[in-house]
């Protein structure tokens, strides 16, 4: 579909409700030098500062290393896909929707991730043993771990997509405190076209991982086709030919957000770097982002651990 097939019914998109995009030519576009036509832009907002092109440049790298790291350190694989849409969810101002975000995942890690460690940290407050009761069940033992990117589609308006790990018995328990909590800050009605889950549990490592890839090449299918790498090997490489994303089917825009995709604290760059980690994208080595090496170096990883626990009692 070219843009212009994609553009013949934009008129009836409500430009009040999508106050602040600006529209990119995404067939003839150059950075720098796309036509772009502003709409219903409010005085407070033009300055273009916080104004980003719907199209991924660098994202992609950290979105990528985030995940990278992610099975590097902890053995998991991002097996949840969630879908957020501005409009679905009451959202007449989409800026209001993406400034609820970061509160959203928030209150996940409170109230559903992260158990054990809480419910240790209760018991040497209350100094005594205590229940386990239904709703230390549903909590997860490790923390909210996700990332997400912002996007724009005509049928869709401005939405999220999220990635993140949740285990099976936390299923139920995770879509019903996400509709939850979404319906309590919408400001309109939230319809049920407002959140999309897509959860799998694969048995395998190999399987979780290849989902996890299939995931990530579908959060960065609006990879700018202009963004430019440097490899190893081949000196020059694409983000579309590195990350391999999935075709881009969404108009590029111009939306109001301080950026385009988020990252748990607990993946970023300076997590990253306290741990000595460095992934193949940062090595160079374009051919292998998607080989799996993470899981090996973590089974490396888990055999000198359990080597160390044992000579350590051996010596006592």
């Amino acid at each position: 579909m070219t843009y212009q097939d994609r553009s013949q019914d934009f008129l009836t998109v409500s430009t009040a409700e999508y106050s602040s995009v600006v529209e990119v030519d995404f067939d003839s576009f150059e950075p720098g030098g796309a036509t772009e036509h502003l709409f219903n832009v409010p005085v407070s907002t033009k300055d273009r500062s916080r104004h980003r092109r719907t199209l991924l440049v660098d994202e992609p790298r950290r979105l990528y290393n985030a995940m990278s790291f992610l099975t590097w350190k902890t053995g998991l694989c991002f097996n949840a896909h969630v879908t957020l849409t501005a409009s679905g969810l009451g959202f007449p101002d989409y800026r209001e929707f993406l400034a609820q975000m970061p509160h959203w995942h928030k209150e996940m890690n409170r109230c559903l991730f992260d158990g054990w460690r809480k419910a240790a940290e209760r018991s040497r407050q209350d100094g005594q043993a205590r229940r386990v009761t239904r709703r230390d069940l549903d909590r997860v033992d490790h923390p909210h771990y996700w990332i997400g990117g912002v996007e724009y589609a005509r049928n869709q308006g401005v939405h999220v997509h999220v990635l993140c790990v949740v285990p099976k018995h936390a299923v139920k328990a995770f879509e019903e405190k996400t509709w939850a909590w979404w319906r309590m800050k919408s400001p309109g009605t939230a319809q049920e076209n407002g959140i999309a889950f897509r959860i799998k549990h694969p048995s395998y490592a190999k399987g979780q991982y290849e989902r996890q890839v299939e995931l990530f090449r579908y959060i960065v299918k609006t990879t700018d086709e202009h963004a430019i790498m440097r490899g190893q090997k081949d000196p020059i490489w694409t983000a579309r030919e590195i990350f391999k994303p999935h075709p881009n089917d969404c108009t590029p825009v111009q939306i109001e957000a301080g950026q385009l995709c988020g990252i748990t604290h607990r993946l970023n760059e300076t997590e990253q770097k306290l741990a000595d980690f460095t992934s193949r994208y940062a090595e160079g080595r374009f051919e292998e982002v998607y080989s799996g090496w993470e899981i090996g170096e973590r089974e490396r990883q888990e055999a000198r651990r359990r080597q160390r626990v044992l000579l350590e009692t051996l010596q006592i």
